[in-house]
């Protein structure tokens, strides 16, 4: 069963490199860069559950607590950082993305490379 989960996650992680490596357009390119994100937070959550399923939570009998094995609580705050991270680089790369379509008129990746290079001709030759 565990093969199946990192298969699926590996899966994930493929689709959303594939998808960033053949589009153009940029607001799918940070889409798909989220895909990653989420399939590599679905990684440390499978490395972080290898022993046991149950969270690192200490309450009650001592007896309990000797009985069971618990999961790895640092993939667990890994995690909380790279979701922080994640939305953060989203937002900032979702406010170039505007930037870019308020000054060229579009998001296709092409397109902004020919203008921006159109530019850079004018101002050497000016």
């Amino acid at each position: 069963m565990r093969e199946l989960e990192l298969f699926f996650i590996c899966a994930v992680f493929i689709c959303g490199f594939f998808g960033v490596y053949y589009t153009k357009n940029m607001i799918k390119k940070l889409l798909m860069l989220g895909v990653m994100n989420v399939a590599t937070i679905g990684i440390f959550l499978f490395i972080g559950s290898t022993h046991s399923i149950i969270p690192p939570i200490l309450s009650g009998d001592p007896l309990i607590i000797s009985n069971h094995s618990f999961s790895d609580p640092l993939p667990q705050a890994l995690v909380l950082t790279a979701v922080v991270i994640g939305f953060a680089t989203q937002s900032l790369s979702l406010v170039f993305v505007m930037f870019l379509s308020k000054n060229y008129q579009t998001i296709e990746e092409d397109k902004i490379e020919k203008l921006v290079e159109e530019e850079r001709k004018s101002d050497l030759e000016s």
